[in-house]
């Protein structure tokens, strides 16, 4: 009887840690994924997309870098600068990406990693 009730706590304790360790995020990482669109021919706006360490991700646009690099530098640098207000670090920045689609359309990325210290 007393091995039984044992192994009933150390069962409750084992799903109690784990359900706990899961609901908190794992990898405590923000990414920010900006894309250059140009599909077309249009230089109007810009994506960046902010994913937080919970899954998630928030959709900006922000003024396209080649008619206007100072609005899109000045927009870009301010949702980068709310992540690093928090605490968080550059980590690592992702290579620029460029692909050109099947229909003319332009397309280049970059994603930026920024973790706690």
């Amino acid at each position: 009887m007393m091995l039984i009730k044992k192994s009933i706590t150390a069962l409750v304790v084992v799903a109690f840690t784990l359900i706990c360790s899961s609901s908190y995020p794992q990898s405590n990482v923000y990414m920010i994924t900006e894309k250059f669109d140009s599909g077309g021919g249009d230089f109007t706006l810009d994506s960046v997309f902010v994913t937080d360490p919970a899954g998630l991700t928030t959709a900006y646009s922000i003024p396209h870098f080649i008619p206007d690099p100072s609005g899109h530098d000045s927009q870009f640098n301010m949702i980068l600068n709310s992540i690093t207000n928090l605490g968080y670090e550059i980590v690592e920045f992702g290579a620029l990406y460029h692909g050109s689609l099947y229909l003319g359309q332009s397309v280049a990325v970059r994603t930026i990693f920024l973790k706690e210290p």
